[in-house]
């Protein structure tokens, strides 16, 4: 029987299996979303985003169409969930940039992916934070409204305080 990784290694240790493993195979979904997912367990934002960059690459998407067809070259999308795990590793990546109070960054390099890989609440909302930190109120909301449609905690959001801006609407 496998267990968890995250219960009998400690975050360095984690993070330097992660880091073997995504050596020899960058494109392997489960191994990026958990290890993007330690990352920002053990608070190493700056990584995570490294990461990121790497995988994507210099070319910058201009439509969430392109998007698409830029990730699935680098990814592995024969795994049965490769949608879902991109939608929960992107929602990861937007806590990472807003840890660092990296909002802009989180635009710059995130978008149009967000807008297209859409399957997770968590991912959804964690986009919704994204956008509402940054002024854009009606995406935000559509991301939130998203959410709730998928099963997302309407308690969650309403503690939310990356929500405030968007109360009252």
């Amino acid at each position: 029987q496998t267990l968890d990784r995250d219960h009998f290694m400690t975050s360095d240790e984690a993070l330097a299996w992660g880091e073997k493993g995504l050596a020899q195979d960058k494109r392997d979904l489960v191994l990026l979303d958990w290890f993007v997912s330690a990352c920002n367990r053990a608070a190493r934002y700056e990584r995570a985003i490294d990461l990121w960059r790497e995988l994507r690459g210099a070319e910058k998407p201009k439509d969430t169409g392109e998007a698409e067809k830029q990730l699935r070259k680098k990814i592995d999308d024969k795994h049965p969930m490769s949608q879902s795990l991109l939608s929960n590793i992107l929602g990861n990546l937007v806590f990472s940039y807003t840890a660092l109070n990296r909002y802009e960054d989180a635009l710059c390099d995130l978008v149009p992916e967000i807008d297209y890989f859409d399957s997770s609440g968590l991912a959804l909302s964690n986009a919704a934070c994204l956008y509402a930190r940054t002024g854009y109120d009606g995406k935000a909301l559509d991301k939130l409204e998203a959410a709730v449609q998928l099963g997302y905690s309407r308690e969650a959001i309403a503690k939310e305080t990356d929500f405030d801006s968007l109360r009252g609407y």
